[in-house]
């Protein structure tokens, strides 16, 4: 591995540490200052690592599975961006037929803007089903509707 990598890896893991312990930390208000806290055991970078090994690639950093849980070996893992997404209190979920995705996930899924998704939820009152079963309407496709009598003049 890489001595920039091994290097990065040491700084993920004294940023974990810090934003949990250090009341200086900008990030601890949303840890530390929540009751998020670090495992004694991983308060040594050697055991850490031996516990989680590298990521996987630059693009992973560490996840709490449960958020609310502290950092331990059996709560955490290297995830992406994306996967970490996921995994957010503020995240809005949907059921559909038994699956529950995020809103961002229903988005990628069925290949409507969340955004779009979100409006019909919050400004519109839809149901999760109608809100992500519905097509979107393509500007320029509307039926027109021709109406039996012709018009006055």
């Amino acid at each position: 591995m890489p001595k920039t990598d091994r290097t990065l890896l040491y700084l993920r893991w004294w940023a974990m540490v810090d934003r949990c312990t250090n009341p200086h930390n900008r990030c601890y208000a949303r840890y530390g200052g929540r009751g998020i806290t670090v495992c004694d055991r991983w308060r040594t970078f050697q055991v850490f690592f031996a516990d989680m090994g590298m990521f996987p690639t630059r693009d992973h950093s560490l996840e709490r599975i449960d958020n609310l849980g502290p950092y331990a070996p059996d709560n955490c893992r290297w995830a992406t961006r994306i996967e970490q997404g996921q995994n957010k209190r503020n995240n809005v979920t949907l059921t559909l037929h038994g699956r529950t995705l995020t809103l961002n996930a229903w988005a990628r899924d069925v290949g409507i803007d969340r955004l779009t998704l979100r409006r019909r939820l919050r400004d519109l009152g839809w149901s999760p089903e109608r809100t992500l079963t519905t097509p979107v309407q393509v500007p320029g496709t509307y039926v027109r509707v021709r109406r039996s009598a012709p018009r006055r003049p």
